[in-house]
């Protein structure tokens, strides 16, 4: 599949998830020994279930999923907010962020 392709389809599939208000809940996997780099899984909970949001997050945003989690650079910051950030104004809607 042609990768522009497979972003939009993933940011469509995650518009037709994710609605104004939605909470995103965060599990960091791993730590990189420098501190600089987390792998962050990414979870929604939709009619009682829980869905891991990992694939269709790093195709948007253009990350790799590594160690179970979504791949992000910093430090310095609430990377699991940044991350959950990016990906609202990806969608262009309000999304909640919760570690677990």
């Amino acid at each position: 599949m042609d990768n522009k392709l497979e972003i939009k389809n993933c940011k469509e599939y995650l518009k037709t998830l994710l609605t104004n208000e939605d909470t995103i809940y965060t599990n960091c996997q791993h730590v990189s020994q420098s501190g600089m780099t987390r792998d962050i899984q990414l979870l929604f909970i939709k009619d009682n279930k829980l869905l891991n949001l990992n694939y269709y997050v790093s195709k948007a945003l253009g990350n790799r999923v590594v160690n179970n989690g979504v791949r992000i650079g910093g430090c310095g910051m609430d990377m699991g907010f940044a991350l959950v950030d990016n990906l609202a104004r990806a969608l262009d809607i309000k999304l909640h962020h919760r570690w677990i």
